[in-house]
């Protein structure tokens, strides 16, 4: 009688983590960059679970705050115990497991390729991903199979499983959907999955970027999470001001109750005009209000970084106090998050008409100039970088690399992208400032956003390359 696929697959593994040969045969170049890649995903100190782990090698290379690998194989968990004892690795089936935890991230390395139900492994998958978790998928090009089995053949690669799936990325995204995720991003990558000294760092640069050449990389990858029902978060809404006190009693007034709990953390950057003293004074029934003084003005980025380390609530929101955007509006960037469509809000001024005076005409185009390219960078739209009023989650932002530009919003941006989640924008009527002066100074400000945007092409739209 045939074997069924689990045991054919417990039986190959077997054979190789016994095979002394096993560790000689495996690209350590290839095994290098799959292991960028994932860092390049997931954020070190994570929660991550790795079914199909092998000798455990991925998991430590993401360095997991709690890590914990399954494979089929006891050899091949022996090997990951013995290397890595800081890791818990067991012995299960990845469509029968039932961890005691939840983990923010789930990791499937070529693991579909050897599974017999793809679908109910999917299914699986959300029971262990926690509320916002994420799932990375890679999987062999089906492309590259004849390669592979040639390379096994003639005894340079590891032997290959007769009966492995070669499945495409749409096929995966497909049950992806029947199963209730949402694709994040996907692609490819490594078309020279060897190590040739300058044409395998160029090509796999370049390639997966490329129409149609990027379909010849021998890796294809896919971050998913699962669709989220509605859920209400406490909300903190941090408001940096520098010589506002004209605007702060207003602006603190009108702030409305969203969420299960709302808190306004004014952030009082140097003024000498009194406005703290004027937050202090300024009342809001719906709302806790917190004031954070500090000397001498040290920019709008320090503000509201300050304001984030101080917030307690779980999702963040930033306000300028001119009021530009009415803080009536700040509840249409919670819903979004909220209903589980979105994991970044960013406003945008590109949509309806500004109010005269709002905005000068030099900010405006360098506006347009830097959100072509910021969307580039992020492999995301967005039509308007420097809307002051964004919102996120502060799990989200503990990741964030922070200090790159002087507002913070490019910062934001990239961070997010880094994290591989979901941008949308809300669109706002943007009015002129009621008192006060602007902050902004397009020309001698563009320098600091352009070194902002080459940290973003390395950290974004390099990582993993």
């Amino acid at each position: 009688m045939e074997k069924s696929q689990t045991e054919a697959v417990r039986e190959f593994f077997d054979g190789l983590a016994a095979d002394p040969r096993f560790r000689s045969l495996r690209n350590k170049h290839y095994l290098g960059r799959i292991a960028a890649f994932h860092r390049s995903v997931i954020p070190p100190h994570s929660r991550v679970l790795e079914l199909g782990c092998e000798t455990g090698q991925l998991l430590a290379a993401i360095n997991p705050q709690v890590g914990v690998g399954i494979d089929l194989s006891p050899n091949m968990i022996d090997l990951a115990r013995r290397s890595y004892p800081h890791l818990r690795f067991e012995v299960a089936d990845a469509l029968t497991y039932e961890p005691s935890e939840r983990y923010d991230y789930v990791v499937l390395h070529n693991l579909i390729d050897y599974i017999e139900d793809i679908q109910s492994l999917l299914a699986a998958c959300r029971r262990m991903l926690t509320h916002r978790g994420i799932l990375v998928i890679t999987t062999i090009n089906p492309l590259w199979e004849p390669v592979l089995n040639a390379a096994s053949r003639i005894g340079i690669r590891r032997p290959e499983f007769e009966r492995r799936n070669f499945i495409t990325n749409e096929d995966i995204r497909n049950l992806l959907t029947m199963t209730g995720y949402q694709c994040l991003f996907s692609g490819y990558r490594y078309p020279v999955p060897i190590g040739i000294p300058l044409v395998a760092p160029a090509l796999n640069v370049v390639m997966p970027h490329l129409p149609l050449f990027r379909y010849l990389s021998s890796t294809q990858f896919i971050v998913a999470t699962p669709l989220r029902t509605r859920h209400e978060y406490s909300v903190s809404i941090i408001i940096p001001c520098y010589n506002e006190a004209e605007n702060i009693p207003a602006c603190i007034s009108r702030v409305p109750r969203i969420g299960s709990r709302t808190e306004i953390v004014v952030v009082d950057d140097g003024s000498t005009d009194g406005t703290a003293e004027r937050a202090k004074e300024a009342r809001n029934e719906h709302c806790e209000v917190r004031v954070i003084r500090y000397s001498p003005n040290q920019g709008k980025l320090h503000a509201i970084c300050t304001g984030f380390q101080a917030a307690t609530g779980e999702i963040l929101m930033i306000l300028d106090a001119d009021m530009t955007v009415r803080p009536e509006d700040l509840p249409r960037f919670y819903e979004p998050l909220a209903a589980g469509y979105a994991d970044f809000v960013n406003g945008t001024r590109a949509i309806y008409p500004m109010e005269q005076g709002a905005m000068k005409v030099a900010n405006y185009f360098g506006n347009k100039v830097f959100s072509l390219l910021v969307s580039r960078l992020i492999d995301q739209r967005v039509s308007d970088t420097l809307c002051g009023t964004k919102a996120f989650f502060r799990d989200d932002y503990s990741f964030f690399d922070m200090g790159h530009d002087p507002w913070g919003d490019f910062d934001l941006l990239f961070g997010i992208a880094r994290l591989r989640r979901r941008i949308v924008e809300v669109p706002i009527h943007y009015k002129e400032r009621k008192a006060g002066v602007s902050k902004m100074r397009s020309f001698s400000h563009a320098k600091n956003l352009l070194k902002a945007c080459w940290h973003g092409f390395r950290t974004v739209k390099l990582r993993g390359d």
